[in-house]
């Protein structure tokens, strides 16, 4: 069975997202795709052992969450979409 990923689009406060990780319990591939740019968030997903995209501006949910999915791995794959308040248990 192929791993879940998982792509979170971030922006602003970076506790909700370290929230939203940490339920994850690093169940398998996390992409965090960070709206604002801030090197908080980038610590955040680098401890929490995501990968890290930086698009440099604020694209909005959607062309992030695109962004996201062109670095994923889709052939076989299932991907959940997150905003960073959402906390799920793996």
């Amino acid at each position: 069975m192929s791993p879940l990923h998982v792509i979170v689009v971030a922006y602003g406060d970076p506790q909700p997202l370290r929230d939203c990780l940490d339920a994850l319990g690093g169940t398998g591939p996390v992409i965090v795709v960070d709206n604002s740019s801030s090197p908080h968030t980038r610590d955040v997903a680098a401890r929490a052992g995501a990968r890290y995209l930086d698009p440099g501006e604020n694209l909005g949910f959607a062309a992030a969450v695109n962004l996201g999915l062109a670095a994923t791995p889709l052939a076989g794959n299932d991907v959940l979409l997150l905003n960073p308040d959402a906390v799920i248990g793996p």
